[in-house]
Formats: structure tokens, C-alpha cells, sequence
């Protein structure tokens, strides 16, 4: 859009026609950025797509490998991205939880009451019941499984208070990978947070709950003449969700697809149990 910045005027309406896109873009589902990034014009629309805590989990991104604001400065953030990374660690260390003084049964007792309120009895798992989600030959103390985004930030919140620490699990096909930097307490399953949310063939969109295997997309996906270019053992077991966690490599990756990148927009659970997203659909040619 081609404007005198020196006419005050123009420069005025051309911001709310701006304005007016942004949010039309929003309401149906897309972003407010395209492949240049948001620069400075854009930066002060952030607010309308993001929460604070969306903005504060970006800056928190920022903060590691720009820490002195020294690469593109006062570009994307509404506000000093250094303050918002501040205000998320202040925080999560009001709410961080500590077991000092805690005997380990009266401590895992009092974390699976509070994790109890939250879920089902079905929904989560202790003694002989979490066997199955033995991680690298140590049996977790509980398995909690959400059905919704909502009890999984609710658990997330309870192990945050309580100084657990929680391993996500999506079909194990890769917890073998790594080392533990500490002794697990909970996993927290996501198996049951799939399915599809919203697909739309035509414009080569979908998204999907982070416990959706990659067979169930893949059979989806086939309805439609379509299909991801992810060839992994053990479809049947393998996550989306687990996949993009772990960067999980295939074939076909050099000339169409990394896991790594798995779109425009999506969202999650932080460790406090606050609920963040980023970006929106698009569709690429």
C-alpha cells in the first residue's frame, strides 16, 4: 500500500486499513504476517493475535540468543522483549514449587489428591497401572492423562506448585532417547488430546492434537489424495506431537518436509501449566 508517510492524514487512514486487515485476518483463522516477518509496522498489531503470555514465551526465545538486544532492535515485540522474558521468569518463580522437608509417600500422595481434583479416575495412573510407561527402566510414580487442553494445563499448574518433575509422553516409541536430568515423578500422556481440529483440503492446512499418530493422520490425510512425507517405524504409536518434540528424521525430508517445521501456527502447554500459541493457519504453494 503506497502512502506519504509526511501526510499525516494518509498515514493515519493507511494504519486503519492496516488495522482492519489484521483483524479480518485474524477472525478467519490466519495470522498477521506473511514470509517477511513482522518488522516494525506490524509490531504494534502483536497484541491482537497474541496474550501476554504468548508474547512472554517468545521473548523468552529472544532472551537466549539475543540478550543484549543487539540483533534487530525494537523489531516484532509491541514492548521491550527483554521485560517480557523478565515478567515470565518472575512469574513462574512465585509459583514454583519446592519438596524441601517433604517425605517422598506423604509428597506423592498430597501431588496425586491435587492431580485427582483435576481428572477422572480413569485418567490417571499409579502403582502397577504405569508400567507401561516405564521411561529408560524406572517406573513413574503417576501417569496423568488429559483429555482436554484444559486439564492438561490444570496438571501442568498442579506439578509446577508441587516441584515434580513431569516427562510428557506421546506413544514412547522414543523415550529411550537422551538421559533424564533428574529422576521423573509424573508423565503426563498425551494420547488421548487427538484427533483432527480443523482441516481444510484445498487450502493444504490441517491441525491436529499433539496425540494423534501419524498412521490416524496419514489415513486422513489419504481421503483426500494427500499425505505427509514422513515414513517413521511404528506409525501406529508414533505421535505428531512426539515427532516434532524430537525432530524425528526421515527419507523424503531433503527434498519436501523436516518435522522440525511443522507449519505456521500452533500452541501448547508451558511448564506453569499457562497455555500458549503462536501463529496462525496458511497455506504455501
Amino acid at each position: 500500500m503506497l502512502y506519504d508517510p509526511q501526510n499525516e492524514d494518509e498515514v493515519r487512514r493507511t494504519q486503519a486499513i492496516i488495522e482492519e486487515v489484521m483483524r479480518l485476518s485474524i477472525e478467519e483463522g490466519g495470522t498477521i504476517t506473511g514470509e517477511h516477518g513482522i518488522g516494525v509496522d506490524k509490531r504494534q498489531f502483536m497484541p491482537l493475535l497474541f496474550s501476554e503470555a504468548d508474547l512472554q514465551a517468545m521473548a523468552e526465545i529472544y532472551d537466549i540468543f539475543n540478550p543484549s538486544s543487539r540483533l534487530n532492535p525494537g523489531k516484532i515485540f509491541p514492548i521491550d522483549p527483554l521485560y517480557l522474558s523478565s515478567q515470565r521468569r518472575h512469574r513462574l518463580s512465585l509459583y514454583e514449587g519446592h519438596r524441601t522437608g517433604y517425605e517422598i509417600e506423604r509428597w506423592t500422595s498430597d501431588l496425586q489428591a491435587d492431580l485427582a481434583s483435576h481428572l477422572e479416575p480413569a485418567s490417571l495412573l499409579h502403582g502397577d497401572a504405569t508400567a507401561p510407561y516405564t521411561i529408560q527402566g524406572q517406573r513413574l510414580r503417576l501417569v496423568a492423562i488429559p483429555t482436554t487442553v484444559e486439564e492438561l494445563s490444570q496438571v501442568m499448574a498442579v506439578c509446577h506448585l508441587r516441584g515434580a518433575v513431569v516427562v510428557p509422553w506421546g506413544g514412547g516409541t522414543q523415550q529411550s532417547m537422551g538421559h533424564l536430568a533428574a529422576e521423573p515423578d509424573v508423565v503426563v500422556s498425551l494420547e488421548r488430546l487427538a484427533g483432527v481440529l480443523a482441516y481444510q483440503p484445498d487450502d493444504l492446512t490441517i491441525s491436529v492434537g499433539a496425540g494423534t499418530t501419524v498412521a490416524g493422520l496419514q489415513a486422513v490425510l489419504a481421503e483426500h489424495g494427500q499425505m505427509l512425507p514422513l515414513d517413521l517405524p511404528m506409525p501406529d504409536r508414533a505421535t505428531i506431537g512426539g515427532v516434532v518434540a524430537t525432530a524425528t528424521d526421515a527419507p523424503r525430508r531433503l527434498g519436501l518436509w523436516h518435522p522440525a517445521r511443522p507449519g505456521a501456527g500452533g500452541g501448547g502447554g508451558r511448564v506453569d501449566g499457562t497455555v500458549t500459541h503462536h501463529g496462525g493457519r496458511s497455506s504455501r504453494t
